[in-house]
């Protein structure tokens, strides 16, 4: 562990944290992650989230159910408009606000995809019900890595407040096969943060 920490001190610089958080990119970037956006934001709050209704309507009341669905659309209001704003931008003259509305419509549909699936967990939802959330969770978080892979704080947050918690979600139901995911998702995480570690270190 001590290495570990000498390593990350010796070859990151003291902004490290600066560059993980900084919202100031090229605008070839900006404008391929607003116009990747409005696909992902469709794939992410209108498509999966029907396919999760589908699934889970006789386990939640009605009222969570239409809560669920619009705020799935609220959010990708939100994406599509700002994503539009961002593509409209001339240069590097984007205004950082929508980027940062973009990233707190990201951060809450993450946050509302795992809620579902912890709840899932305490209603009791079927095993192979609950295997196939953590599949469309995952295939989310890997189409992720092309629609939100140009700016780094939008990916470390929607991967990472994704895959943590699936991997506790995964722990907590045991069993081999829930065991063995949890290990595929840790390795996911820890892929992830050496890629971002050596994007820094550059």
């Amino acid at each position: 562990m001590k290495n570990i920490s000498q390593f990350i001190f010796k070859n990151y610089s003291k902004d490290f944290y600066g560059k993980i958080f900084s919202l100031n990119y090229h605008h070839e970037l900006i404008y391929n992650f607003a116009k990747s956006s409005i696909l992902g934001s469709f794939a992410l709050n209108i498509i999966a989230s029907t396919i999760i209704v589908i699934l889970l309507h006789n386990y939640f009341p009605i009222v969570y159910i239409l809560i669920f669905i619009i705020l799935n659309f609220i959010l990708f209001y939100f994406r599509l408009t700002t994503s539009k704003k961002l593509i409209l931008a001339k240069n590097d003259s984007y205004d950082k606000k929508y980027l940062k509305i973009s990233l707190i419509s990201i951060s809450i549909s993450s946050a509302l995809f795992i809620t579902v699936l912890f709840s899932s967990v305490f209603l009791h939802v079927e095993n192979i019900k609950i295997m196939v959330l953590s599949f469309i969770i995952i295939a989310l978080v890997a189409g992720g890595i092309g629609t939100l892979g140009n700016i780094l704080v939008a990916f470390l947050l929607y991967t990472l407040s994704n895959l943590i918690p699936l991997v506790f979600i995964m722990l907590y139901i045991g069993g081999e096969e829930f065991n063995i995911l949890a290990i595929v998702f840790s390795s996911f995480i820890f892929f992830i943060s050496y890629q971002v570690l050596d994007i820094l270190g550059h």
